[in-house]
């Protein structure tokens, strides 16, 4: 019972820790998908910040075409006095602006710095590179953005065409050319990808070509990308499009550790507090279990019988069912403990317990001793009790076996029921001790004359060979 008793606890303590793991595997399946979509979120606003700069940085770049379409504006003629002061005042600070040209039809007048290593086409309508995007923007007035192109060995750099009309003395606006900004891709939008790297980002910008879908790399950080958040947008009649990811991906096993040891923790803390009630709980029963029961033939003790005569008196009282007490005695239990020794004696008071036990559907007892008892708690009459000692002897046919020995048991067994001598508990104990010590003493009335008896004709045999012998003897001598 014990060894069962132990087993079921630790298979409930480990049921209770693996479900206790399972609802963490949850939990932390939980938290780790929040986490993530908590890092994505602000990936997301991070990038969101640097697509606003970007479209500011490309605005400004638009704005320095304008600048210069306004000043040919002014004039009139299509001409810019004192070009390249202006253009000196125009490119201070701004590191990012390799040159500026003036296009008249299409074909380059004008650079500034003169002689720089960045110089768009010099005749835009007949080259196979520039002629669609100029014919789209001449029809359109689009302001376009042409690249990323690598010119004369420079860097890679984005063209900023706008088409400039200036309006004749008929009052009808025509075609001047392009004011053209040439701009270095690696630092024009570069604050706003230093951004995103000092914020733990990496980053690749693509853009598209006007009249083109295909994306092409405009800036990158240099690491390969798995999973980026994507953001697109239009600005210069190009598509730009923008992917982050964190420098260490979208693995969030570090963020969880503390979440992981914390829910270990009381995990194994409610196993523990499982097993421990678990323990105590079953350390109340067997105690409750040693202080009803016997420990020699595991009935119930003496302290027990009397508590349950009690509450089936009280009961009694109440609706008025009756009950009964059988007591019971092992005839000549003390020779068997002289004759074989005690523990031949515990064995055959184990047995008749476990037969008693068998024989009748109530509870037993242990009431000292080899003295036993039952609790007959349906209100039978005298015929029933008879019954009932009927089966417990038919169970004692056979001798109780121990070791190689096997003797015959026999019991005295007296009863008292509330019918005939009252629900007084204590009165209905004595009456049925009476009687069983009636009965024991009619069992050793009958075993002495059977051993008187048995001793008689033992003699009367022995007699006549005496007598014989004497007569031999006598003829001899």
């Amino acid at each position: 019972m014990k060894e069962t008793e132990v087993r079921s606890r630790w298979i409930i303590t480990g049921i209770v820790f693996a479900v206790c793991v399972v609802v963490l595997a949850v939990l932390m399946r939980g938290v780790r998908r929040n986490t993530l979509d908590q890092l994505r979120e602000v990936c997301r606003l991070n990038e969101q910040a640097s697509v606003n700069e970007l479209n500011e940085n490309i605005s400004g770049c638009k704005d320095i075409t304008e600048t210069l379409d306004l000043l040919l504006q002014e004039g009139g003629n299509g001409e810019i006095h004192e070009f390249d002061s202006l253009c000196r005042k125009i490119m201070a600070g701004k590191n990012e602006v390799a040159c500026l040209q003036l296009a008249r039809d299409g074909i380059v007048t004008q650079t500034f710095p003169e002689g720089s290593r960045y110089s768009d086409q010099k005749y835009l309508f007949e080259s196979a590179e520039t002629r669609e995007i100029c014919e789209y923007s001449k029809n359109t007035g689009a302001i376009v953005i042409q690249g990323p192109v690598e010119m004369n060995h420079g860097d890679p750099v984005v063209i900023v065409r706008d088409p400039v009309y200036l309006t004749g003395e008929d009052g009808k606006k025509r075609f001047w050319g392009f004011t053209i900004a040439i701009i270095r891709s690696s630092k024009a939008f570069q604050s706003a990808m230093n951004s995103l790297g000092s914020f733990g980002y990496d980053y690749n910008l693509y853009k598209t070509e006007p009249l083109d879908t295909d994306y092409h790399l405009l800036n990158t950080s240099g690491q390969s990308l798995e999973k980026p958040v994507e953001v697109t947008f239009i600005n210069g009649y190009c598509s730009w499009k923008l992917e982050v990811e964190p420098k260490k991906g979208w693995d969030v096993t570090e963020h969880l550790i503390l979440y992981y040891c914390f829910g270990m923790a009381v995990s194994i803390l409610i196993t523990v507090m499982v097993y421990m009630m678990l323990r105590i709980s079953g350390d109340r029963r067997r105690f409750v279990y040693m202080s009803e029961h016997d420990e020699l033939t595991s009935l119930l003790n003496v302290r027990k019988f009397s508590a349950d005569a009690e509450e089936i008196s009280a009961q009694n009282g109440l609706n008025g069912c009756g009950f009964g007490i059988l007591y019971i005695d092992i005839n000549c239990f003390k020779a068997i403990n002289d004759n074989y020794g005690h523990e031949t004696g515990d064995d055959v008071l184990v047995e008749t317990a476990r037969r008693i036990s068998a024989a009748v559907p109530y509870s037993c007892y242990r009431l000292g001793g080899d003295e036993l008892g039952v609790l007959v708690t349906e209100d039978l009459t005298e015929d029933g009790y008879r019954e009932i000692i009927r089966q417990v002897n038919a169970y004692f046919k056979e001798p109780v076996c121990s070791g190689d020995r096997c003797i015959p048991v026999s019991l005295s067994i007296g009863y008292a029921l509330s019918s005939v001598n009252g629900t007084d508990v204590e009165k209905l104990r004595q009456a049925a001790d009476q009687r069983m010590y009636c009965e024991k003493q009619k069992y050793h009335e009958k075993r002495e004359r059977r051993e008187k008896k048995e001793y008689r004709e033992k003699k009367e045999d022995r007699e006549p060979q005496d007598n014989g012998m004497s007569d031999t003897g006598r003829i001899e001598s």
